[in-house]
């Protein structure tokens, strides 16, 4: 819908990339936290963190003196990134928080019920029902460093690759069309809903 009212604007151009980011990032936010963000249409503090984050670690990297962390912390860079890290944590913390008290005062079976009915399990609701070999449960902070990993990484090589796609497709109308052709094919009879 975005891409449409800009084209409608009369844009012709767009940085998909930087597009594609956001739908990534409020894709992963509903399917790991179940959170709608919108960061699509709206600004989110939470988004321009993991956004800074992914800038500040490729800066980083760029420069060798930078990787001892004491010297890092000491830089206004680093102290960007570790306010950035402190919101993001703090992010997931909270939504970890209140599912554990969910999950306490319903119970493990009534908890499943609701969201299998709901179709909201989302991936923090699978790490808080994991187990290990001995039936041990994952930690805040096991969970934490999982989730936040999948949100990180997960959204700027899902953009690249479709950003990618995306750039091929438009090189090669042949190509696209047939890619439209399949889709309208496999969509035919469905409703949006069911899709």
């Amino acid at each position: 819908a975005k891409w449409k009212r800009l084209s409608s604007e009369g844009i012709t151009r767009l940085d998909m990339f930087e597009h594609i980011s956001l739908m990534t990032l409020d894709s992963l936010q509903k399917c790991v936290f179940s959170f709608d963000s919108n960061c699509q249409e709206s600004p989110s503090e939470y988004i321009a963190a993991i956004l800074d984050l992914s800038a500040l670690v490729v800066k980083r990297v760029q420069k060798i003196f930078l990787y001892m962390d004491f010297l890092y912390h000491l830089t206004p860079d680093g102290r960007r990134f570790r306010k950035a890290c402190n919101l993001v944590h703090d992010f997931t913390d909270a939504v970890i928080q209140e599912r554990r008290r969910t999950l306490a005062s319903q119970g493990v079976n009534d908890f499943l019920k609701t969201k299998t009915k709901a179709k909201t399990l989302d991936f923090i609701d699978v790490l808080l029902l994991a187990k290990d070999e001995d039936g041990k449960e994952l930690s805040d902070e096991d969970i934490r460093a999982e989730a936040d990993t999948f949100m990180f990484e997960g959204h700027d090589t899902t953009a690249s690759g479709l950003s990618w796609v995306l750039y091929n497709l438009a090189k090669h109308p042949e190509y696209q069309e047939r890619c439209r052709q399949e889709v309208q094919e496999l969509l035919r009879d469905r409703e949006p809903k069911e899709i």
